[in-house]
């Protein structure tokens, strides 16, 4: 059976089947990475078999173990945010990446839907449950192979209907390259690039960069330490192939030593030894992985400072730590980790402690987010959490990404919302999807933007656009 990388949480308690086929190893960054310098054509895309089980995202491990790391330098987990400057005005240009045309086949609520799309802002309006986020749902699925809806790709199948089938036309450097993500129960899903199926889904991640900012966010902060990791590694993987290869290969390698763990404790015995030969080969994965979430937090948190800062005022001040159960992040400290725990681990049958339990931690002005700041306090550093986000990933790609808006602007205050809406208009150059219920509320806050906006009116899963 294939496994499946997740960027949600790892194997506790319960864990999963652990046989795999053959790994085989290809390219350079081992987990299809596209070469510094080569040029991403539709055959540098090509490769994905459609999984076989689904899980919270469906990257393949079909890669051998890499080869040791370079011990990576201890970095602090605490990181100041001193403020940077930002861009006052972006470059708008119709060369950016953008989708030119969406169409949608048995998804969701949608039976059949074809439209044209603005390559600058996007804004579909209409009552709560009338297919509005379906759509963004539908461009998360080209973007990372999965929506964010739901995990199982079974749920986004049309009631009563056998598949679903997204396509899209994706515009890249004057390039058209057609974009398909079909599934049908007991064949799985495929991704294609032109008409031809990718082999590892893995290869795609990054090729349409994209950020969201949703309802469902809140979970950052009052959700489990896996909602955060997940932001973590969904973001860096978007940009840095090497860093998800170490994660495809650390969680592979962390079920082989849990089901080591559970066989030994239903037949009763314990074997140091074995468990010592699978930390091997987990301490270069795990330190890669380590190393790769320190050095962007270090690096993220004086943008995420300043974009909070703009939507409220720099008289509060936000932090963001990352926190690791690893004192060290050198084979030593490693080895000695792992052998601290070893005792814990006999006991409970699987991996207790290790960068499958790291955390972030938010703070405003030295308190807790989640346990002292207000609920507009709360929005507020999500925002800011999402939009820095969108600045960082684009300074690393060197492409504007796709933006998702979920009923972002419902329940803010005029201050704030039109607040918002300016860093929206002078600080995002790519393209953007909007949904919200009140059609004039978008038209008020974008009145004078100087790109093209094309609205959207959404009623029963029926889409038309607006004049």
């Amino acid at each position: 059976m294939a496994l499946e990388i997740s960027f949600a949480s790892y194997p506790t308690t319960e864990e999963r089947p652990t046989t795999q086929k053959p790994i085989r190893k290809e390219g350079l960054l081992g987990c299809g990475g596209i070469r510094k310098g080569q040029e991403t054509t539709k055959d540098s895309l090509v490769g994905c078999q459609p999984p076989l089980a689904a899980t919270n995202l469906p990257f393949l491990l079909r890669r051998e173990l890499a080869s040791p790391l370079v011990s990576p330098t201890q970095r602090s987990g605490l990181f100041s945010a001193p403020f940077v400057s930002l861009p006052e005005k972006p470059t708008f240009s119709l060369l950016h990446p953008h989708f030119s045309q969406l169409s949608l086949s048995q998804f969701r609520s949608y039976a059949e839907l074809n439209i044209e799309l603005s390559p600058h802002l996007n804004c579909f309006t209409g009552l709560n449950g009338a297919g509005k986020t379906n759509l963004l749902d539908a461009i998360h699925y080209l973007a990372f192979t999965r929506g964010f809806r739901h995990h199982l790709d079974k749920q986004a199948v049309k009631e009563g209907e056998a598949y679903f089938m997204i396509g899209a036309t994706w515009v890249k450097d004057g390039h058209l390259r057609q974009l398909h993500c079909n599934f049908l129960p007991g064949k799985g899903k495929k991704l294609l690039v032109n008409h031809k199926a990718i082999e590892r889904m893995s290869d795609h991640i990054g090729q349409v960069p994209l950020v969201a900012i949703l309802p469902s966010d809140t979970d950052l902060i009052h959700g489990q330490s896996a909602d955060r990791r997940r932001f973590l590694d969904m973001l860096i993987s978007q940009y840095d192939h090497q860093f998800l290869y170490h994660l495809i290969q650390y969680e592979r390698i962390l079920q082989q030593r849990n089901a080591l763990l559970r066989s030994m404790s239903e037949q009763r015995f314990f074997d140091l030894e074995q468990l010592q030969l699978w930390d091997e080969q987990l301490i270069p994965h795990g330190q890669a992985v380590k190393l790769g979430r320190e050095t962007f937090t270090e690096a993220f948190a004086p943008l995420f400072a300043t974009y909070f800062a703009d939507i409220v005022s720099d008289k509060e001040q936000p932090t963001i730590r990352y926190r690791s159960q690893l004192p060290g992040n050198d084979p030593a400290s490693w080895r000695q980790f792992l052998a601290d725990q070893a005792d814990k681990d006999r006991v409970n049958g699987y991996t207790v402690g290790g960068v499958h339990r790291d955390d972030l931690t938010f703070e405003i002005n030295g308190q807790s987010v989640r346990n002292f700041g207000s609920q507009g306090q709360q929005k507020t550093f999500i925002i800011a959490l999402k939009l820095a986000q969108y600045q960082f990933l684009q300074e690393k790609t060197n492409m504007a990404p796709l933006l998702l808006l979920d009923d972002l602007f419902d329940k803010l205050d005029r201050q704030r919302l039109l607040q918002i809406a300016h860093l929206l208009q002078t600080r995002i150059s790519g393209q953007i999807f909007i949904t919200d219920t009140s059609a004039s509320r978008l038209v008020e806050i974008f009145v004078e933007t100087p790109r093209e906006i094309r609205y959207f009116s959404v009623a029963d899963s029926q889409v038309q656009p607006l004049v």
